[in-house]
């Protein structure tokens, strides 16, 4: 699908755009012969609590120069079918929905790094949600990247809500983005630091969390497993493994022995 940006001034002449997601789609849960099993779709953006599905939506941000400094966010999507209150929280993840294994998909919707604070959307029509501080940081740590993939992830408790995908034509989903320039002293902020790296990986007997603030894995059943800080984190009590970490790059880290 081919992507969609509207140029537009804001009434300040700081420059905006409004940007179409290229894909869409939800990750789910399933039992067969009383297993647990995980699978994900492409189309309209579903949402829900406990093992019900999590959506996303991703958006290219590969021709936003990082020379701009973003100063708002905002994600508005067409909930077109509400049951009781979904209570949607967005996460932000640098992980490739169509390449992720199903699993490991509906895992990192489930705990990645906030972008929005949870909010009540009851009914059906336009929803509006305002990226927080830290999110606004973690998406322009983002700005270059080939992608930002937004998830649909309620709290709980909270019913089934639905939403317009990316071939939802009028009604398919946008991320609206202001920016200033950097180094202009309009406002006197600091450009928030890059995403957290993490060094070696593969690693065995320790690994290096590069950035300001602490880093939780999880383990494949998404329980977490430990809390990583900034600097040397030694992994003497965790098993060998894939670990997942939202919010650092990469986003795996693997443990060898």
């Amino acid at each position: 699908m081919v992507q969609a940006i509207l140029l537009v001034l804001l009434p300040a002449q700081v420059p905006a755009e409004t940007i179409a997601p290229y894909n869409t789609g939800y990750a789910y849960t399933y039992y067969q012969h009383g297993q647990l099993l995980y699978g994900k779709g492409y189309g309209n953006i579903a949402y829900a609590d406990d093992d019900g599905p999590r959506g996303w939506a991703s958006f290219s941000l590969s021709g936003i120069p990082d020379t701009l400094e973003v100063a708002a966010a905002a994600l508005e999507y067409y909930q077109y079918s509400s049951y009781d209150v979904p209570r949607t929280s967005h996460v932000s993840t640098i992980l490739d929905p169509e390449t992720a294994d199903p699993q490991t998909l509906f895992i990192w919707l489930s705990y990645g790094a906030s972008l929005a604070h949870a909010a009540d959307h009851p009914d059906t029509g336009w929803k509006r949600r305002e990226f927080h501080a830290d999110g606004i940081a973690v998406l322009d740590s983002m700005l270059g990247a080939q992608r930002l993939t937004v998830g649909f992830c309620p709290t709980r408790p909270c019913g089934l809500g639905r939403a317009r995908g990316a071939d939802g034509g009028a009604q398919a989903p946008r991320l609206i983005l202001s920016f200033r320039q950097t180094g202009t002293g309009e406002t006197g902020s600091v450009r928030p630091e890059p995403v957290a790296r993490l060094e070696p990986n593969p690693a065995r007997r320790f690994v290096r969390l590069l950035g300001s603030r602490p880093v939780t894995l999880f383990a494949a059943s998404g329980q977490a497993a430990a809390r990583l800080k900034p600097g040397s984190n030694f992994l003497s009590g965790l098993a060998p493994g894939v670990y997942l970490a939202p919010d650092a790059v990469p986003a795996r880290l693997v443990i060898l022995r």
